[in-house]
């Protein structure tokens, strides 16, 4: 997950949102940590109890926690329970793989829960990981090095499918510059420059997993692999698609097609359902791709 999802948030808020939320924890079964979906409903109640007391009422800030025996640390506790509801509750980037030490490529790792949940999932996972951000990158590189995570190499890089410094630009509207994008939006403002990298550069065998959360730049990233010939390396893709993130950009069918045109096919699935609010309003979808060649694997 990148650092754009508080545009996304669930419409549902408040106790209802709780409830939503542990309901899905006892539907999910999750596949990691411990005595299943009762460690992972004791650990979210927790958060949620401290968020209430700790953050709200006693207006402390809580700059780290602990979750499945990891020390994790994060630029706000806000942003930290809504990573761990998307990513281990419900479970987005969830994957199965024959191979015990699958490779992964990670576009947009942010502070790295979604590495903490590959590395739990898969132990012995090689993992490589972007994150443009510098401020970001900070708690990435901390958190995955005092969890002593081995394999893991991170790039403080955009992926993009040209190399070279790009502008990266956030949203205006919020005082916490929470979208942040190669890709200029409405209402965006320049915040300074970020260097890009290809992807296709990195593939030079099989890939078990790619995820790719970049705000706007999935297109390009696509066509970029599609160009080098390296879609064939990758076995499972789950991307995430910001649709209309630029007004009047439709593109969503030629995306779809190269995934097509190159054996893949594909399960999509919508976070943030679209409002009316009049035409060619932002979605978030999740696509979900498998290599055709792969089925079974």
């Amino acid at each position: 997950m990148t650092e754009s999802k508080g545009k996304n948030i669930n419409m549902v808020s408040g106790l209802p949102r709780f409830f939503y939320i542990c309901s899905l924890i006892f539907s999910v079964r999750p596949k990691i940590g411990s005595n299943g979906y009762q460690r992972l409903f004791c650990e979210y109640l927790r958060f949620k109890l401290k968020q209430m007391f700790i953050f709200r009422i006693f207006r402390k800030e809580i700059k780290q926690e602990r979750l499945f025996g990891c020390k994790i640390s994060f630029p706000n506790y806000w942003y930290f329970i809504f990573l761990f509801e998307e990513i281990f509750i419900k479970q987005v980037y969830y994957f199965t793989s024959d191979n015990i030490s699958p490779y992964i490529i990670d576009c947009g790792a942010n502070i790295g829960m979604s590495i903490i949940f590959f590395k739990l999932l898969y132990p012995n996972a090689k993992i490589i990981a972007f994150e443009p951000d510098e401020e970001i990158f900070f708690y990435l590189k901390r958190n995955m090095e005092e969890n002593n995570f081995k394999d893991v190499i991170l790039y403080q890089n955009a992926v993009f499918n040209n190399n070279g410094m790009l502008k990266f630009f956030c949203d205006n509207h919020r005082g916490d510059c929470l979208t942040k994008s190669l890709v200029p939006f409405d209402g965006c403002k320049q915040i300074g420059s970020v260097e890009a990298v290809k992807l296709s550069k990195f593939i030079t065998d099989e890939i078990s997993f790619l995820k790719v959360d970049v705000e706007g730049a999935e297109y390009f990233i696509l066509t970029e692999l599609e160009n080098a010939r390296k879609l064939s390396f990758i076995n499972k893709i789950v991307v995430e698609y910001h649709h209309h993130i630029k007004r009047g950009n439709d593109a969503l069918g030629k995306f779809l097609s190269i995934l097509e045109d190159n054996g893949f096919g594909y399960n999509i699935r919508v976070v943030a359902p679209c409002i009316d609010k009049g035409q060619e309003s932002f979605q978030d979808i999740v696509i979900y791709a498998y290599n055709k060649k792969c089925i079974g694997r």
